[in-house]
């Protein structure tokens, strides 16, 4: 999970024609910027959803009973609950005076969410955007 399928690895072809959206601890790692540099997550859910393809791709590729899928499944839950325990989305939400979204709504896919516009520069997430991502994860996880 940490880092992506390394290209010489004997599975890597097979895991490239399966899984089409790969992601991995690394990958967010870089997504949520360095120092100097902005992050390219534009709300905290997007950094959830990543963290949902990560556990998704490993239950798609691997059988059920395997210890990767295993591995995922346990992840998957540990994460959800670091989530809602940190309540990003909720003072996320306070911070732009949106509405909450429900705790419950936890498994929603991107693609279904209300999307909103960033709130410094084209593409880009605020200063305070970008800090109360970092502040949540690195005090919750």
């Amino acid at each position: 999970f940490l880092e992506p399928i390394e290209q010489d690895a004997s599975f890597a072809t097979e895991y490239a024609e399966v899984i089409k959206n790969p992601m991995d601890l690394s990958s967010i790692s870089e997504k949520l910027g360095r120092a100097g540099t902005p992050s390219k997550y534009k709300e905290p859910r997007e950094l959830f959803d990543d963290l949902n393809l990560i556990w998704s791709n490993a239950r798609t590729f691997n059988p059920a009973d395997h210890w990767v899928t295993k591995q995922a499944n346990m992840m998957d839950e540990t994460s959800k609950k670091m989530w809602l325990n940190s309540s990003i989305q909720q003072r996320w939400a306070e911070m732009h005076g949106e509405e909450a979204p429900s705790l419950n709504d936890v498994r929603v896919s991107s693609t279904n969410r209300k999307r909103r516009r960033p709130s410094s520069g084209p593409g880009l997430a605020s200063e305070a955007d970008h800090k109360i991502i970092l502040e949540a994860l690195q005090g919750s996880w």
